[in-house]
């Protein structure tokens, strides 16, 4: 079914090639731009990796998708706030905004704000500027996807990690994506991004209200340069300004939207980060699907069976030893 179709590669968002992959991906589902391999032939090869109890949510959002049940609610405990998704693992807390003080990467964030607003306006100087013309790649691109009406053409990004990281772009901002990717003693304090990049919106334009489809990615932007007044982005039935050196983190799964009715631009690190309670094992089998998407054969590929914990069993060890065990070399003295 077209519905079911459509939702699934929202799931699988993460395989469109540019930072805002999740919203793009489902309107390209719906015009038959990206080919998928079916839904049956995914939860197979999740069934081979995995411990179905581990993934028992992944495997229900897949089913949902297949019969065409999408997420949509209004939360009356939020004033009405409406969320919208395609592909959406049950059981997580739904809000439009995220205390950021319960987050310790949000934290570090702040802390190193002056770094990377410093690093930025380097690189939007005259000199800077003509370096990253001739250096970078897809410097202030605008939305993936033309279709993206609720974007505008205004809506401008400069990507260091669409899952991968851009390592052309992290060696123009090299202080800016260590801050990002660097591990730490204190694991909570790394930043869990699957996306990241500067984003520009320019006086007197603004996003008109949408959704971004899933409801298992949050979305952070860190203030760098932000005007003051007229300049808001609204998520739920809750307005917010952004402000210079201060996190925001929401479920944009949310209707949201944004403005910017002053004459300057507004530029914010965003980020898209795994929401805090989809486990471990959860983004590993999310990350593998979105994988899939881009090489299908990754499904005919032979896998080893995890246990509940992610781990590979000590069965399946000795198996993998025998299996990549090298033959002994022959010396001609029948050794």
């Amino acid at each position: 079914m077209a519905g079911g179709r459509g939702a699934i590669l929202a799931l699988l968002a993460l395989a469109a090639p540019a930072a805002d992959a999740f919203a793009a991906t489902a309107r390209r589902a719906g015009r038959g731009q990206m080919r998928m391999s079916s839904i049956g032939a995914i939860q197979e090869a999740l069934f081979k990796r995995y411990d179905i109890d581990s993934i028992a949510r992944v495997m229900d959002s897949l089913d949902s998708v297949s019969m065409g049940k999408d997420l949509a609610v209004n939360h009356e405990e939020h004033g009405g706030a409406r969320q919208e998704a395609h592909s959406y693992l049950e059981g997580l807390t739904a809000k439009p905004w995220w205390d950021t003080s319960e987050f310790k990467w949000c934290q570090r964030l702040e802390e190193n704000a002056d770094i990377i607003a410093e690093e930025l306006r380097q690189a939007l100087s005259d000199e800077g500027a003509k370096k990253l013309e001739a250096e970078g790649t897809n410097i202030w691109a605008s939305a993936v996807d033309e279709g993206a009406l609720a974007y505008g053409p205004d809506w401008k990004t400069l990507v260091l990690q669409d899952r991968e990281w851009d390592p052309v772009n992290c060696g123009l901002f090299p202080r800016t994506a260590e801050i990002l990717r660097k591990i730490t003693a204190d694991k909570s304090a790394v930043v869990p991004s699957v996306e990241a990049f500067f984003a520009r919106q320019t006086p007197g334009t603004g996003i008109k209200p949408h959704t971004d489809f899933t409801n298992f990615i949050l979305t952070a932007h860190l203030g760098l340069d932000t005007p003051t007044g007229d300049c808001w982005i609204k998520v739920g039935e809750e307005k917010k300004n952004w402000e210079n050196g201060k996190t925001i983190l929401m479920d944009t799964s949310f209707i949201h939207s944004t403005e910017n009715n002053t004459d300057q631009d507004r530029f914010v690190l965003l980020l898209r980060v795994w929401h805090p309670e989809v486990t471990k094992i959860e983004r590993e089998a999310l990350s593998f699907v979105f994988r899939a998407t881009e090489d299908p054969s990754l499904l005919e590929k032979p896998a080893l069976k995890k246990s509940p914990g992610g781990k590979i069993s000590m069965k399946e060890r000795k198996k993998m030893r025998a299996r990549n065990a090298k033959p002994k070399k022959k010396t001609g003295f029948g050794s």
